[in-house]
């Protein structure tokens, strides 16, 4: 059973953007904040309250900005991953490589060995790489139990 990599892709983009929406209100929160209170600022000093900074509006514009970025960069990188595995793999190593197959076992298409190796990556990706045991280079994905 393949992946279906479209729904992942959603699932992706859906999980992320909780980050950036709550990170964008944040910000929007902060500037709102930080606007009202530089247009109070005379009349908070006129009564006497010197103590008054706007420090406490760059706090939800930081938080904010951390939301929006860490949301932005997993996106990026899940959807590239994906993206990565959906494009490299056994069927298209062969339809671009089809020089490689020798006695039924594909070849490095860098150094031309046939000592293809497997290991299994992490992070919950469900993927295998395949890639050359003599140079290291990765000829193509496929995932897990398939």
């Amino acid at each position: 059973m393949t992946p279906n990599y479209k729904s992942q892709r959603i699932g992706v983009v859906v999980f992320t953007s909780a980050f950036i929406i709550i990170g964008a209100a944040a910000v929007f929160y902060g500037i709102i904040a930080f606007i009202s209170f530089w247009m109070r600022h005379d009349e908070l000093q006129q009564l006497g309250v010197g103590g008054a900074s706007s420090m406490g509006a760059l706090l939800p514009i930081a938080v904010g900005g951390i939301f929006i970025f860490s949301g932005m960069s997993i996106m990026r990188n899940k959807l590239r991953q994906l993206r990565l595995f959906e494009t490299k793999t056994y069927s298209e190593y062969i339809k671009l490589n089809p020089q490689q197959i020798r006695n039924g076992r594909v070849a490095c298409n860098r150094c031309q060995s046939s000592d293809v190796r497997t290991k299994a990556l992490m992070n919950k990706t469900y993927h295998r790489e395949h890639y050359c045991g003599q140079c290291g280079a990765t000829l193509y994905y496929s995932p897990e139990g398939v």
